[in-house]
């Protein structure tokens, strides 16, 4: 078995193709420090923009008094704002129990005005004297039409109010709530305006095209798709003590910046007026980073009784996935709960913005390591495609098979063979790529804050994480050599062979980008390769938003998917494909 992979070894290196992508490979090293140009990172540090502010006393009173986002009086309205989202939520009744009993209220008057005309001696639905009314009976009438006007609207003024608030109320698909408000509530409200018109009748008017319409039945079964959102209440109680530690925090804080104002009053030096803005920024983040975890923490607990595909279908959730959502989360709470800030810590690697405020070694090393990956990975595609069909086509796999080597140990060395180059070209690729990076910009960098599976929190060294990213893309080149040699393994023709390998690595590629808009993508094995994305990475955009080469290198984890759901189809297609391969290259004619 080892003699055989040794041979298999000697045979690839020996080809010139080695030499093309070793000089491609180079190439791109090269390229990527002139192709390596990510935005300026946000790091979420208070600046006043105001021209008039010269010394420490102005910024205070510019921080005390303004009406900015990061002044004073609205960090602490964001904490009272989380606190009355709490209290609402501690305190309300299910939303969708109340619009459907408010509704009956509605349908009662509808039912009553519509048994009204219908039992009165002096109406004909279809052809009425007004003359004949009498005043008694058309006041009763007319009265009911305006009670009935009035709960409509009082109806539509409360779904409007909780669809509207702030605090999440009921889930409603969009186009259920397009049909419950635009085209059935408005079309009731319609046939009241167009009744006051109606001269003859407007009372019958309105009762005969409310019985051929339908709608109070067509609302009514709307209602009845209303989905309730409460949040779990132990959830609620245990989430009034990030506002209270945040609002204390915040009473420390002031103290130490009013201290620092009145040492400090006159001064117009830099250093003092960054001091003095940092502490600003701490006041900032402490009210900032609780108001976030309430309110995320009160949509995660609301959302949690419904898949995370179904919340994409829910209004006002289209564009938000539930991992973005935890993943953020998560952050948030470490950093809370250890009193420190995100300035302390550098972001997982991204291709469109440095990890640090500025670009460092890894930032680069990164970038460049996946644009080489791309590159290897078409390379093994094609190496791996022709390790039998390209065989069978130049006849030296029949040499092979005459030799006394079962055909699994035949097999198995051109595997492991072709994982090796994979894993080499991987590894000097990484290694050339940081030598580079730290050569160029340097390798000093903060502590990197990763999130593992949206879950976990905790910080890593850069050295680390940028080990893991090589072994996760190592693990898409073993995925893509090994569906290669299957298909190599089914055609004997090397051209067909290399052809579509070739077709369907570009059509994963395809895949991994519009998986996050079609969930049910997210079964398929092509879309399970990327393992990085579940370290904090794939939702960094605090500088730009998602560019298509960031949705193609590094893809955002979709609806519904974890770590151990791409692990476990990753897992076993892996297994299936070589036990697939195996079984096809035992049956396979050799000629």
């Amino acid at each position: 078995m080892f003699r055989l992979f040794r041979a298999e070894l000697k045979k690839i290196f020996l080809k010139p193709s080695i030499f093309v992508v070793t000089g491609l490979i180079i190439f791109m090293l090269a390229a990527s420090i002139f192709l390596y140009s990510p935005k300026t990172k946000d790091e979420e540090y208070v600046e006043y923009n105001a021209t008039n502010l010269v010394t420490v006393n102005d910024y205070y009173n510019y921080f005390n008094t303004s009406s900015v986002y990061d002044a004073k009086t609205n960090l602490d309205y964001l904490l009272d704002r989380a606190e009355a989202s709490l209290n609402f939520y501690k305190s309300e009744t299910n939303v969708v129990e109340i619009l459907k009993q408010q509704w009956l209220s509605v349908k009662s008057i509808y039912d009553g005005t519509n048994s009204s005309i219908a039992q009165s001696d002096y109406i004909s639905l279809y052809n009425i004297n007004e003359r004949d009314k009498t005043d008694s009976s058309k006041n009763d009438l007319t009265n009911k039409r305006n009670e009935l006007k009035a709960a409509v609207n009082n109806f539509m003024n409360t779904y409007s109010s909780y669809l509207n608030s702030e605090n999440t109320s009921f889930l409603v698909t969009p186009n259920l709530n397009e049909k419950l408000y635009n085209e059935h509530l408005m079309s009731i409200v319609s046939y009241f305006s167009q009744a006051e018109k109606n001269a003859d009748d407007p009372d019958t008017f309105l009762i005969n095209n409310f019985r051929n319409s339908g709608l109070f039945s067509l609302v009514s079964e709307d209602l009845s798709q209303l989905l309730p959102f409460t949040p779990n209440v132990d959830d609620i109680d245990n989430l009034f003590a990030y506002i209270n530690e945040a609002k204390a925090r915040n009473e420390a804080q002031l103290e130490v910046i009013v201290n620092f104002k009145n040492e400090y009053r006159t001064s117009n030096n830099n250093v003092d007026i960054k001091q003095f803005m940092d502490y600003i920024t701490d006041y900032d983040l402490n009210a900032t980073y609780a108001y976030n975890i309430v309110l995320d923490s009160i949509k995660i607990s609301g959302l949690s009784n419904y898949t995370a595909i179904d919340i994409t279908k829910f209004k006002n959730f289209e564009n938000i996935s539930l991992y973005q959502l935890q993943e953020k989360n998560t952050r948030l709470k470490f950093l809370f709960d250890n009193k420190t800030y995100q300035y302390n810590y550098a972001d997982p690697y991204s291709i469109i913005q440095p990890s640090n405020t500025n670009i460092n070694g890894y930032d680069y090393s990164y970038f460049a390591l996946r644009l080489c990956t791309f590159f290897i990975t078409i390379y093994i595609v094609v190496l791996a495609a022709g390790t039998i069909a390209g065989e069978q086509s130049n006849g030296t796999l029949k040499l092979l098979a005459i030799r006394p080597f079962g055909r699994n140990k035949l097999l198995s060395a051109k595997i492991l063979a072709t994982i090796t180059i994979g894993a080499i070209l991987i590894f000097v690729s990484g290694i050339a790529s940081l030598v580079i990076g730290g050569v160029t910009y340097g390798l000093e960098s903060k502590a990197i804050l990763v999130v593992f599976n949206a879950s976990k929190a905790f910080a890593m060294s850069p050295v680390l994480l940028y080990l893991i990213a090589m072994l996760t893309m190592f693990l898409e080149v073993l995925f893509y050599s090994m569906i290669s040699i299957f298909i190599s393994t089914v055609f004997k023709s090397n051209v067909a062979a290399v052809s579509i390998s070739t077709l369907l690595f570009f059509l994963s590629l395809v895949l991994n980008v519009i998986a996050v808009s079609q969930p049910w993508l997210g079964l398929i094995p092509f879309v399970n390769v990327n393992m990085f994305k579940f370290f904090g990475s794939s939702f960094l955009t605090y500088a730009t938003g998602k560019n298509l080469l960031q949705s193609i290198l590094t893809p955002t984890v979709f609806a519904g998917s974890t770590i151990v759901i791409s692990s476990i189809i990753y897992l076993i297609s892996i297994v299936a494909i070589t036990i697939l391969t195996h079984v096809v290259f035992k049956k396979r004619d050799i000629k």
